[in-house]
């Protein structure tokens, strides 16, 4: 067997390998979109069949229940202000680490790598305190201090790298 049909051979089988993957990741993704368009009795019969009757009411009931536009808007703000503050915070804490080098500069850079050790569940209960006790409970300012305090440590270690 000559070199080149070894290559095209071994190419074959490398893009074969990637189409049968391609279509165990894609399957799942494509039967849940389908059975989007079913009823709820169609779906428990057969879940690979193709709809009998396509429908969009499942569309706007979860549209409906879910109140939408009110979930995207809240999403939208967190979003925005959280990434906004994470990115303000992170630059200034980054420079002043890296651009102004004293012992106080060291400590607060090990204590941002520390913050990024810890793992969620152990700063979750304190950090819920703390929230309660600010009166931001259940109110999107809340969810972007969260946000703020779990997101500020990777950005000034991020921040920092870019620096110096």
């Amino acid at each position: 067997m000559s070199l080149k049909r070894r290559r095209i051979l071994k190419k074959s089988a490398l893009t074969g390998l990637i189409i049968i993957i391609s279509v165990i990741v894609v399957s799942p993704l494509f039967l849940a979109f389908l059975n989007s368009f079913k009823s709820l009795s169609e779906i428990t019969y057969n879940v690979a069949s193709l709809p009998e009757e396509w429908t969009l009411g499942n569309y706007t009931r979860a549209w409906e229940s879910l109140n939408f536009p009110q979930a995207l808007f809240n999403s939208a703000v967190i979003t925005i202000f959280s990434n906004a503050g994470v990115v303000l915070i992170s630059s200034m804490a980054a420079y002043f680490i890296v651009r102004r080098p004293s012992r106080f500069s060291k400590f607060l850079y090990k204590a941002f790598l520390a913050e990024m050790i810890l793992p969620f569940q152990v700063v979750m209960i304190p950090l819920t305190i703390v929230i309660k006790q600010c009166g931001l409970i259940n109110s999107l300012g809340g969810v972007v201090m969260a946000y703020l305090g779990l997101g500020v440590a990777m950005g000034v270690f991020t921040y920092c790298g870019f620096i110096k």
